[in-house]
């Protein structure tokens, strides 16, 4: 706020950093046990999931400027980085069969018009490959092998359609309903067959 002689301003100076944890489910999945903190790095630090054998988690991290896509096996006194780069990574998720990790990454196409970039790379690392590419993509997710169905949202104005793709090839078939209303959050089910929603 500014004061009545407009010499003095008063103002709230802000910086949030959110930190990964991890904890023991204990028997019968009642209670937790004591939290363990993943990433001691200092910045902002986002988990998306965890690899299939259950001793790694993905997370996002901006502790070197930009956000980055680490994997770290909850023994593991650092993170292994998976992917680097100047595009920050925004959304990540594995793969049905955990093979691979999806993500997204804001871009500029040849013409430099604002773009959004499905990506994958290989669980164990290597060379990011391009999936799709489309104008806006809310959010994706993938089921939980056996079921093979991945999906992302495109919401507008009135209402959130989905679009079926194929992790490998990119392949995209619209999917028959839509949700009407503004943005919602979403999540799909394991089993690929319910979809999870809660309005903004």
């Amino acid at each position: 706020s500014l004061s009545a002689d407009g010499k003095h301003l008063a103002f709230v100076r802000w910086n949030g950093e959110a930190h990964v944890y991890f904890s023991d489910v204990e028997p019968g999945a009642r209670r937790i046990g004591a939290l363990q903190r993943l990433s001691l790095e200092e910045g902002r630090n986002y988990p998306y999931g965890w690899t299939t054998d259950g001793k790694s988690i993905l997370f996002t991290s901006d502790r070197a400027g930009q956000l980055q896509l680490f994997r770290q096996r909850i023994d593991q006194s650092a993170p292994d980085l998976l992917v680097g780069g100047k595009e920050a990574v925004m959304i990540v998720r594995p793969s049905p069969d955990g093979s691979q990790v999806l993500y997204s990454v804001i871009a500029q196409d040849k013409n430099g018009k604002r773009v959004m970039r499905l990506m994958r790379v290989s669980s164990s690392g290597g060379a990011p490959q391009l999936i799709l590419e489309r104008e806006t993509i809310d959010n994706f997710q993938c089921a939980t092998s056996p079921a093979t169905l991945c999906i992302f949202g495109v919401a507008t104005a009135e209402e959130n359609r989905f679009v079926q793709f194929d992790p490998i090839t990119g392949r995209q078939t619209p999917l028959p309903f839509a949700v009407k209303g503004t943005k919602y959050n979403w999540s799909l089910s394991p089993d690929a067959k319910t979809i999870a929603l809660a309005q903004w």
